[in-house]
């Protein structure tokens, strides 16, 4: 009977502690989720991991990673965190200061550190099937205006659809399954691209034989560079550069699905392939 008073008082400090840790829990908002399109100003403390994507955010003071995307993150009080960010713009105020480590590297390291892994990822993905890409390089060639029509066609219808689920708002994950497809359909173009604008270096300006990897690295580098010029670059890489890689791939695909029609290569005649182009497509892939 002794005890009861005790578990009494137990339960009673118990209470109490939890009811004031729960009031300080309320004053600090966790602000942990991926935030796209918002431009706001935490005057209060927050805390949590947050994801800014193409946002303007201020923070007062706050507990935890931030990562920024995109975006614009001012910093007025403490970041008791690290602040990780990409293409972003980050503003320590008078007064505010970051605890951890801020990693904000420059926009040109990041863009000839994607270059230069995009060029590998262009060689490593011609491998799987290097006749495919070949036609593609052919269809770029050959058929440029058809190529033209289809890119700008799937870019436009693409964009259109993307918008109409972005407005939505609850369907973003839509959205951004459209954006990798297109990014995806994209880089399995720029193969064929790459393939196409090497060769008229290499063989055209410097007679050299037709190498398909060779052709790729020489013209990746070319097709990098361009999109570094300043403001050009920008609507060469998010329209130009995409409705080209759309569209040599959906003359690539329709003409080994429908039409049956095979390129003549800049091939040696000892390894010109022989065939239809769908038989041949298919032997590359087993």
């Amino acid at each position: 009977m002794k005890k009861w008073p005790v578990l009494i008082l137990f339960v009673i400090l118990f209470s109490a502690a939890v009811s004031v840790y729960a009031s300080g829990i309320t004053n600090n908002v966790n602000i942990s989720r991926v935030a796209v399109l918002e431009e706001e100003v935490f005057s209060s403390a927050t805390s949590g991991r947050p994801f800014f994507i193409f946002s303007n955010i201020t923070l007062n003071n706050h507990s935890g990673t931030v990562f920024s995307f995109f975006s614009r993150i001012n910093i007025e009080g403490e970041l008791g965190g690290n602040c990780v960010a990409f293409f972003s713009e980050i503003n320590i105020k008078e007064g505010g200061k970051v605890s951890g480590f801020c990693f904000n590297p420059p926009v040109f390291v990041i863009k000839i550190a994607v270059a230069v892994l995009k060029i590998l990822a262009l060689l490593i993905i011609v491998s799987f099937n290097k006749t495919f890409f070949e036609q593609g390089y052919g269809a770029c060639k050959n058929d440029t205006k058809a190529v033209l029509r289809a890119g700008l066609t799937a870019y436009f219808f693409a964009l259109i659809l993307g918008l109409i689920f972005f407005a939505a708002v609850i369907t973003y994950p839509i959205t951004i399954l459209i954006i990798l497809i297109m990014a995806a359909t994209s880089l399995a173009g720029e193969v064929s691209l790459c393939m196409f604008v090497g060769s008229l270096i290499l063989s055209s300006k410097f007679n050299l034989p037709f190498n398909s990897f060779a052709n790729i690295l020489a013209g990746g580098i070319i097709i990098e560079c361009v999109s570094f010029i300043p403001y050009a670059g920008q609507f060469y890489s998010y329209f130009i550069l995409p409705a080209l890689c759309l569209g040599i791939l959906i003359i690539t695909v329709f003409n080994s699905t429908f039409y049956n029609k095979l390129y003549t290569l800049p091939y040696p005649d000892e390894n010109k392939p022989s065939g239809n182009i769908r038989d041949i497509i298919m032997e590359g892939l087993h």
